[in-house]
């Protein structure tokens, strides 16, 4: 893959902050976010909603750049065709039939969830209609670097736990039924933080060290998982810090670099959606 972005900004970065600013500076916005899911106690969903008006904050308080480089790089002026808001009403269609038939049962966290994969399938069909053959040879490096590896952790996992007898063609459908979900939600939670917001500003065109930011950020982005970790005890803890960072970096490190070379979110976003997604399938 390759080590330089294919991007440029289509604007001047801000103010060239020092390369140990800027990771202190993401640091420090993770380390917030880590911080609040601890003293608030807050579920998965809770925790990974808290992203939003942390990631808005971030990106034009502190990153300075706009919105929409959040989904493409460059920043294009805002034509989004007609058939863009046909392609954004499929995607609506799956959490829109969710949040309406399933409201009571699911809470005020579960209908913001729901709301932002709504919300999501705006700028997920935004990237869509700007779909390149670019666009896909990243797609599908990153399916057979990330997805090859995430998925086998899955797979590898289900079977030490003896659940992949238990596979059964619903399930399979649910799993295609989540990736639905996942994918636009993605647009507004979590990857668009961590590979739209934090990659972007940490990572600028000629750093010599391409690698180790990427590896930050995915350090960062498995760290950030402890809040709503399983861990009861501090040497729990302790081992889940190693764990976390090591299994995030598998994925992670790809998804920046196809990111960065594609300049669309759509790549990392799809590819992590069907992570998760078979995770779902094969593990719970």
């Amino acid at each position: 893959m390759t080590a330089e972005p294919a991007f440029e900004p289509a604007a001047p970065l801000p103010g060239p902050l020092p390369q140990a600013v800027r990771y202190l500076v993401t640091l420090g916005v993770v380390a917030l976010w880590m911080t609040l899911g601890w003293l608030l106690h807050l579920g998965p969903n809770g925790y990974l909603l808290l992203g939003v008006p942390l990631l808005v904050f971030f990106q034009l308080g502190i990153a300075r750049r706009p919105i929409s480089e959040l989904w493409i790089r460059p920043a294009e002026p805002e034509k989004f065709p007609w058939w863009g808001y046909a392609v954004a009403a499929v995607f609506m269609v799956m959490p829109g039939w969710d949040l309406t038939h399933h409201w009571v049962r699911a809470g005020w966290v579960g209908r913001l969830w729901l709301g932002c994969a709504i919300v999501g399938a705006l700028p997920l069909a935004f990237t869509i209609t700007r779909f390149s053959w670019k666009t896909l040879k990243s797609l599908l490096l990153c399916l057979a670097t990330a997805g090859v590896l995430g998925v086998g952790y899955m797979v590898i996992t289900a079977y030490f736990r003896d659940r992949l007898g238990d596979l059964s063609g619903e399930q399979v459908l649910s799993g295609g039924r989540q990736f639905l979900l996942y994918l636009p939600v993605g647009f507004v939670l979590e990857e668009v933080f961590f590979r739209g917001g934090l990659d972007s500003y940490l990572h600028r065109p000629g750093d010599r060290f391409p690698w180790l930011s990427a590896a930050f950020v995915s350090v960062l982005w498995g760290l950030w998982h402890l809040p709503i970790s399983p861990a009861h005890t501090v040497l729990q803890l302790l081992v889940l810090s190693i764990i976390f960072p090591f299994i995030h970096c598998l994925v992670g490190i790809p998804f920046s670099f196809f990111w960065r070379s594609s300049g669309s979110l759509l790549v990392p976003a799809a590819v992590h959606a069907f992570i998760d997604s078979v995770r779902n399938v094969l593990l719970h």
